[in-house]
């Protein structure tokens, strides 16, 4: 008996992670938007270190690697997304974890969250997290 059961994800890994590298490629997609935005933020207020929440495969982080001064960290709850080699061989750090779990003496100057903090349940949670414990806070 044919099993009724079928994976409503349509993609593979590597077809989901292809899909997302032609978009960040063209630069007329909203992710490359996303890349010219944070990537102007990071230069006008001398950004040194990031976290990407919920950074996939790190195509994001892949971009900003760019800038050789930047501390590249992301955090990634599926580590089937994550290509933990590639990120390795650049120097981009990944958290295999739960946002809300994530624990670090590491401070972070900036933090995404695309796709992310929508989420309802963690919102709050998450928030309280970055503002006590991640952020690098001027006295």
């Amino acid at each position: 008996m044919k099993s009724l059961f079928k994976s409503k994800n349509p993609y593979t890994k590597e077809k989901y992670i292809l899909s997302l590298k032609k978009l960040y490629g063209n630069k007329t997609t909203k992710s490359y938007e996303r890349f010219f935005l944070v990537n102007k933020f990071i230069k006008q207020n001398r950004i040194k270190s990031v976290l990407d929440c919920g950074c996939s495969e790190g195509s994001l982080l892949i971009n900003l690697r760019k800038n050789k001064k930047l501390e590249l960290f992301g955090c990634e709850i599926n580590k089937l997304y994550v290509n933990q080699k590639k990120l390795k061989k650049l120097k981009i750090e990944v958290f295999i974890d739960d946002a809300t779990k994530l624990k670090t003496k590491k401070k972070f100057d900036l933090i995404l969250c695309f796709g992310v903090i929508q989420l309802r349940k963690i919102r709050s949670k998450l928030l309280i997290i970055f503002t006590r414990t991640l952020i690098k806070m001027d006295s």
